[in-house]
Parts: structure tokens; C-alpha cells; sequence
């Protein structure tokens, strides 16, 4: 067996990741995106600069957009990797951004099944709550108190009437 090592590249607070499809690889360099072919080359296929440090990398499961994050000005820039010139953002000025989190379609975030709700897990007080907003307004609906010490995650139901909700493993 030959073992073959690529060139050592430069990254941010570890933020390497290979994209689902395992075609690409990307790292961050401060403010700086690199995606590469994954191959014995690693040739470089696009490189985007975001105006904030990037905090976090995560590949959309279909591997064809990439999405990066600055937690202290809570920013999330999106990347196509099949039309390099179209770029998304989103900034958020009322909540802390906390986690970000494709839907499976890979087309954007999670939203009720109907379209019709955003369900946001908030920390208020050290309490943990969620908050359904109507999804075309953002208007908050209802927002409850859950009984977890670290909410991992949440799901709608099929008809979109419930929401199940799961600790963290750890507690």
C-alpha cells in the first residue's frame, strides 16, 4: 500500500469539512472560505471572503451549497457550489444565532411540514423555550417553556400540530 500526503493548508479554529458527497473539502482562513476538489491535487475551486471571522462550516446534505457562521454578529453566509456567483446571507440583530441547521431537502432551514411555522429554541433567563413565529410575517405566536437542561434538537410532526423536542444525552 502507497500512502500519498497532500500539502498542509492553513485553517481557522479547526473548521475543515468534507462535503456529504465526499467530492470537495472546505476550510476556513479567518474570513476566508476555501473550497477545494477532494483528490490527490486538492485543486482550489472557489474562494469567498465573508465581512466577519468564520465560527463554524456546514455542508447542505445534497453538497451543492455551503453555509458559514460568525456567532459574535450572529451571521450565516450561504455558497452554491454549482453557480458560483449566487450568495446568500442572513443576519439576525434580535437573537444571538446559537446553532444553524439545513432542512434534508438541503433548500433551506427547517420549517414546519405545512410551510406555515418557524419553531426558534431560545435561552431566556437559563430557561429553555420555544418559540413558533408564522413563517411569511415572523410574527411570534407562542412561545412555552421545555423541560430540558440542554435541548439537542426538534421536529414537527407530519400535519405540523406538534413539535418533539429531545434532550442532550449527556444530563
Amino acid at each position: 500500500m502507497k500512502l500519498v500526503y497532500s500539502n498542509l493548508y492553513k485553517h481557522s479554529q479547526y473548521q475543515s469539512k468534507i462535503s456529504p458527497n465526499n467530492y470537495y473539502v472546505a476550510n476556513a482562513v479567518d474570513d476566508r472560505l476555501v473550497i477545494r476538489r477532494q483528490d490527490r491535487h486538492l485543486q482550489v475551486l472557489q474562494v469567498h471572503e465573508t465581512r466577519s471571522p468564520i465560527d463554524y462550516i456546514q455542508w447542505a446534505p445534497n453538497s451543492e451549497h455551503i453555509l458559514t457562521v460568525n456567532y459574535q454578529k450572529s451571521r450565516v453566509y450561504i455558497r452554491s457550489l454549482t453557480d458560483p456567483k449566487w450568495q446568500g446571507s442572513i443576519v439576525e440583530r434580535r437573537f444571538p444565532i446559537v446553532r444553524v441547521r439545513w432542512s434534508p431537502d438541503s433548500k433551506s432551514i427547517e420549517f414546519s411540514p405545512d410551510g406555515n411555522y418557524v419553531a426558534i429554541v431560545e435561552l431566556i433567563e437559563g430557561k429553555e423555550y420555544i418559540s413558533i413565529y408564522h413563517a411569511n410575517s415572523f410574527i411570534l405566536l407562542q412561545r412555552f417553556e421545555v423541560d430540558t437542561a440542554d435541548l439537542e434538537n426538534l421536529v414537527w410532526s407530519f400535519d405540523s400540530m406538534f413539535i418533539a423536542v429531545w434532550d442532550n444525552c449527556i444530563y
